[in-house]
Parts: C-alpha cells; structure tokens; sequence
C-alpha cells in the first residue's frame, strides 16, 4: 500500500513538473498519459469476458438488423432500425438467449446507443461523402479497448 500512495506521488509531482514545462515554453497543451494493470481473480475475468461476449454479440446482431432494414427498404417504403427498435429487440434476444439475459443489460444497452451513434456518423459521412479510410488506425490509443493483438 506505501509503494501504490509513493508511486501515485510521484506521478503527480511529474505531471506538476511537466505541465508547469508546458506553460513556461508557451505551449498550448500538454499530454500526460498514464499507463495502469489491471490484475482480476480467475472468476472476475471470467465474467468480464462473458460480458465482453455478449457486448460484441449484441453489436453484431445490431449490424445484421441494420443491413437487414436497409436490404428490405425500398424510396417509398423505408425501414426504420434504430436504437428504440433495437432495445425493443434487446428484450427479445434475452428472452430467447438464457446466457445473454445472465450478463448485465446496462453493457447491452449502451453498447445499442454506441451502435446508433456509429451509424448516424456513418450515415452523415456518406451523405457528406466524406473519404473512407480503408486503413485501420495505426495509433494503439486509438484503437479499441480490448482487441487483441495479432
């Protein structure tokens, strides 16, 4: 517990001195990035991995609808598939998956309202034809949390 209170010590004093460095050279901004470990019991990350699969499940079954709705609408006839309608499949899928409705739904619903903010850019980047990088980002804290290397 001494060496955690010490280390957190001194990355304050860091961050003090670095930022302070900052504002002396007339620096607009400064970036002070901290790097912690994670360490769970064999059961915590067993069940954060459940819950890590049922996000990554409810993501892909939001994709499928999508492109399902999209596939079915037609000019005069379009199909709605957004995240009212995909919460309302939410309690569909619990019902019908028994290891799904056993994770939390607080994880599965915001993982709906991050799919509906994805596709609302998404949508209003092709409608603003906006280039679409084919390259994945190469920047680790830029990529997701949780992907595993390859």
């Amino acid at each position: 517990m001494l060496l955690l209170d010490f280390d957190l010590q001194m990355r304050e004093i860091y961050a003090e001195k670095y930022t302070t460095m900052c504002y002396s050279a007339n620096m607009c901004s400064c970036t002070v990035r901290y790097n912690y470990r994670l360490r769970v019991s064999a059961d915590a990350e067993l069940r954060l991995q459940a819950t890590w699969d049922a996000a990554r499940w409810v993501w892909n079954r939001c994709v499928e609808e999508s492109k399902a709705a999209f596939s079915a609408s037609t000019p005069e006839n379009k199909i709605a598939c957004g995240p009212a309608k995909l919460h309302k499949d939410l309690t569909r899928w619990r019902d019908d998956n028994e290891w799904l409705a056993n994770s939390s739904s607080v994880v599965e619903q915001q993982t709906i309202r991050d799919f509906g903010r994805a596709r609302q850019k998404a949508i209003k980047d092709i409608k603003d034809r906006l280039p679409i990088s084919l390259n994945p980002p190469t920047d680790p804290a830029s990529s997701f949390i949780g992907r595993r290397k390859s």
